[in-house]
């Protein structure tokens, strides 16, 4: 859904919040749409969008998420000193999918 930019205009047109698309942000359509909402010394802008999703962060959305990137890290390190990354990667994959069911 995400990827498409009609639907992503459509769901900003008739809902809250931004598309994660930057050319839908950018678009004619969405720019008149604000301004027509906002007053012009207060609209909010491509600018303004621009600098608010620079500065957003996404939070991990899963228990233990921190116990799963040090084993991801670690594993993924250890194969990349032993030189083996291609033949370990199912192995880590297992690991971590076992640390995500706990």
């Amino acid at each position: 859904m995400s990827s498409n930019p009609d639907v992503q205009q459509k769901l900003f047109t008739y809902s809250q919040g931004a598309s994660v698309l930057k050319s839908v942000m950018k678009s004619k359509d969405i720019t008149e749409n604000l301004q027509k909402e906002n007053n012009a010394d207060n609209a909010l802008t491509e600018e303004k969008f621009a600098s608010i999703m620079a500065k957003s962060q996404k939070y991990p959305e899963f228990k233990n998420y921190n116990n799963v990137m040090q084993t991801a890290d670690y594993l993924i390190n250890n194969a990349l000193e032993n030189g083996n990354v291609e033949v370990q990667l199912s192995n880590i994959q297992n690991q971590i999918q076992e640390e995500l069911a706990k």
